[in-house]
């Protein structure tokens, strides 16, 4: 039964004091496309404390920080229903079983989260349903920087592959030809600053340097393009933004499962190694029509029009289970034990019954014993 929407819950991956700026930048861009359908969000971490607000129509949980799905606690978000956004297909099936519903943002993620779920005791419905965001503008964040023209974000961080072997990295982005502005993405580690500042003067290539947790996100906002091994978080962020993604492979054991299906599906680029990444960045800034394409069709992957979400959600109802705690019942009483299994047959040999004769002439016996004995003592 269809039930509008007017409050909506955001658990999102973080802490008491706060969340990543990608998730900080997608929960402002989701609350701001759903207030022109009227939807009220309210958002919070994922181990937060009840907050005492009003019980919602939805809490939409969205993934712990690595991508896997968390385990929803209706005590901590009271609403009437709650659906998970799921971009790892690898997620527990018994946290997918604890919610009413599961939206899958990646269409090529369908058939292996419906996989997931079947393994589960309870399965609610899986559907592919885009996430709603409003981006921030491009040409604005760039100003905001000092930059113009195309920007191009290189993700020279741990996760990265491009991370591997930094001078080569740096020597194919001396070989590219065409013209654009580089904004080198790494961690906030000294060491490795020193270095890459030291390759770059070696080199010869100018280019800006972000370093620290929330670089990649600052960069992504202001990028045409993007070459890197990407978080489901900020996929989602450059999907909002409207930005060309290139995809390289992941260094992390988990990986990045949503940028694997955007990859399998041929809605990103995909570099496969730091060899070939001049002539990858120059085929992909040559067409600058080519290149907004590309972008648009990251944003089509992955988002939709508020009113969309907003139906989607609006037509997610209660599963019997869900804003309960499941308790084992243990039975007990004459009645409550099962029937004991049967013993196996096995062969005795089982003495003849004696007859009431037989018994009296061994009693006396048994007594006329007992009396000799007691004389010759």
């Amino acid at each position: 039964m269809t039930r509008a929407i007017a409050r909506l819950r955001l658990v999102l991956p973080g802490t008491s004091g706060g969340f990543g700026d990608a998730v900080d930048r997608l929960a402002r861009g989701l609350a701001d496309a759903l207030a022109a359908q009227g939807v009220v969000t309210r958002q919070q971490a994922h181990d937060s404390v009840p907050d005492g607000a009003p019980r919602a129509d939805a809490a939409l949980w969205f993934p712990a920080a690595d991508g896997s799905a968390v385990a929803p606690d209706p005590r901590l978000a009271p609403a009437r229903v709650h659906v998970a956004v799921v971009v790892d297909p690898a997620s527990s099936p018994r946290h997918l079983a604890r919610y009413d519903a599961i939206f899958v943002p990646g269409a090529g993620q369908l058939a292996a989260v419906r996989d997931a779920v079947h393994k589960a005791p309870r399965q609610p419905p899986v559907h592919v349903v885009r996430l709603a965001c409003v981006g921030p503008a491009r040409e604005t964040e760039k100003a905001e920087r000092g930059v113009s023209g195309r920007v191009v974000a290189i993700d020279l961080r741990r996760t990265s592959s491009l991370s591997t072997d930094l001078e080569r990295t740096l020597l194919q982005l001396q070989l590219k030809g065409e013209a654009g502005t580089l904004v080198l993405v790494g961690d906030d580690d000294e060491p490795t600053i020193r270095r890459l500042r030291a390759l770059a003067e070696r080199h010869g290539v100018t280019a800006f340097l972000a370093a620290g947790p929330d670089a990649m996100s600052s960069a992504i906002v202001a990028a045409d393009l993007v070459v890197g091994a990407l978080s489901w978080d900020e996929l989602l962020l450059a999907a909002s933004s409207r930005v060309a993604v290139g995809g390289v492979p992941s260094t992390s054991p988990r990986g990045q499962p949503l940028l694997a299906a955007l990859r399998d599906s041929h809605v990103l680029e995909e570099i496969p190694g730091t060899l070939q990444l001049a002539a990858a960045l120059d085929r992909l800034l040559r067409d600058d029509a080519g290149l907004a394409t590309r972008g648009l069709a990251v944003q089509e992957a992955l988002l939709q029009p508020a009113r969309g979400l907003a139906d989607a959600l609006a037509e997610v109802a209660p599963l019997t289970g869900t804003q309960t705690t499941v308790t084992h019942w243990q039975a007990i009483g004459p009645q409550a034990a099962p029937a004991a299994a049967a013993a196996p047959v096995v062969a005795v040999e089982v003495a003849p019954a004696k007859t009431t004769a037989q018994r009296i002439e061994d009693d006396l016996a048994a007594l006329k014993a007992r009396l000799a004995a007691e004389r010759s003592s």
